[in-house]
């Protein structure tokens, strides 16, 4: 890990975003200190949002300096029906209102393409359909709840990116872009 942030540093990065096996073996206030010594900040990473251990995480990431909390996916229940992915955007909204509480920031949600992909009847129209990722947006509430929109995954869903920014980028804090 030391070599990686030190060449993270050395080309000129400000910011990581860890994942949570990254974390892992670190206490908090270790890993604050070694992204200290190559000047790293961490705004967010990708660690757990199990409902259970929570204030777990919320003291874990405060401590690394977090202004965001989520995982590289979505809250329980996750979005294998209609159900489960209202249920989600509830548990999203617990998790949101702790954190913002905690004086952390944000909870966000974190697209695959799946999300995008996965598509239910909304409203009072048979006709009319959601993907999971907007049914999640619909149902979450702004001053809680943000999504980190993973460009790559959601091209490869087909979504046209630009024209999502376009229409909920009110509600896209963070951006995960990469090549796929």
């Amino acid at each position: 890990l030391v070599p990686v942030m030190d060449r993270l540093s050395t080309i000129g990065f400000e910011n990581i975003e860890p994942f949570g096996s990254t974390l892992r073996g670190f206490s908090a206030e270790n890993f604050r200190a070694l992204a200290d010594t190559y000047g790293l900040n961490v705004p967010s990473s990708h660690y757990n949002t199990q409902e259970a251990t929570f204030g777990e995480t919320l003291a874990y990431v405060k401590t690394l300096g977090q202004r965001y909390v989520g995982s590289g996916g979505f809250a329980a229940p996750g979005i294998t029906t209609l159900e489960n992915t209202l249920a989600t955007a509830a548990t999203m909204n617990r998790l949101g209102e702790q954190s913002v509480a905690n004086g952390t920031g944000k909870f966000f949600g974190h697209n695959h393409a799946v999300e995008f992909t996965t598509v239910y009847p909304a409203g009072d129209h048979a006709d009319e359909a959601l993907s999971a990722w907007e049914i999640l947006v619909r149902n979450t509430n702004p001053d809680y709840v943000t999504f980190q929109l993973d460009v790559a995954w959601a091209a490869h869903a087909g979504v046209d990116v630009v024209a999502l920014l376009e229409e909920y980028g009110d509600r896209i804090e963070l951006l995960h872009v990469k090549d796929a």
